[in-house]
């Protein structure tokens, strides 16, 4: 952008941002198609020496190299990724003790085991502990990479729009969007949210229905059209050849819906007009 003329930049963009303020630049160029994405270049070289580097495993992963190449917030979802396999460790053995005691020991189903409740207990008291030692782990790592301030050091987002005003912190011009209209948006992202489950829910029922699990003609989720397909000698008996085709057509509607969901979701995000990034991608 930098090397157009202001006159050649006036003309690719609306009229309705012409001469207002507090619009943001990023989004009237993507709106008309001057821009379609940014984002950085990788380094092919880097990222290859970054591969290298050690010996990558999900309990050890080289967090310090992540972080100078890709920052913060990838390093510390490896570095809690390598910390909680770590964790489990414990209590994965344990189980697997108390599994194999159940089975070829004592001959008894693990819900009667006699150690089943002590393992609870102790899993219990491991998750505690856990949390306290990822906590010390966590802000250990902000310590060391100096993001203990990463909200307060945190831009906003280009495409965050709203009125200028004049900050009463600062007392400097700063974008403003009300929270009232921000909070409509919520109630807006709701309705719709809820709406999107609903219709997950009614394709997993009806799905079930198709597979023969729900059988009781007096539960609120028995589709009896549709159960009648999972009868003795049906298309979709359990012991025919088409008794895959629901479990196929549920696969493919989750991936379908998965996709709707995710465009739904952006939208809804982009109308609530977050004015940082980690809190775009948290209402995300």
């Amino acid at each position: 952008l930098e090397v157009l003329s202001d006159e050649r930049l006036m003309t690719v963009l609306p009229k309705s941002f012409h001469g207002e303020t507090g619009r943001s630049l990023l989004k009237a160029c993507k709106s008309v198609g001057f821009v379609e994405a940014i984002f950085p270049i990788q380094d092919t070289e880097a990222v290859s020496l970054l591969w290298r580097s050690s010996s990558w495993s999900v309990l050890d992963a080289p967090v310090d190299e992540i972080r100078a190449y890709f920052g913060e917030e990838i390093a510390f979802y490896f570095a809690w990724v390598g910390f909680y396999s770590k964790a489990t460790l414990v209590p994965g053995i344990v189980g697997a003790v108390l599994w194999v005691s159940s089975n070829y020991i004592f001959q008894v189903d693990i819900d009667h085991n006699a150690y089943a409740p002590l393992y609870g207990i102790g899993v219990a008291v491991w998750s505690s502990v856990f949390v306290a030692l990822w906590t010390r782990r966590s802000a250990a790592l902000s310590h060391k990479w100096g993001c203990f301030d990463l909200e307060a050091k945190e831009r906003v987002r280009p495409e965050f729009v709203g009125a200028l005003r004049e900050s009463p912190v600062t007392g400097l011009p700063e974008r403003h969007f009300p929270y009232h209209l921000r909070l409509c948006y919520y109630v807006l992202s709701v309705v719709v949210t809820t709406a999107c489950l609903f219709v997950a829910l009614v394709t997993m029922f009806a799905l079930l229905n198709m597979q023969g699990y729900i059988e009781h003609p007096d539960s609120l989720v028995m589709f009896p059209p549709l159960a009648a397909l999972a009868k003795e000698g049906a298309i979709f008996d359990p012991a025919g050849a088409f008794s895959i085709v629901p479990v196929i057509i549920y696969a493919i509607s989750i991936t379908v819906l998965n996709k709707i969901y995710r465009i739904i979701a952006v939208k809804l995000t982009d109308l609530e007009n977050h004015r940082l990034a980690r809190d775009y991608q948290d209402s995300l």
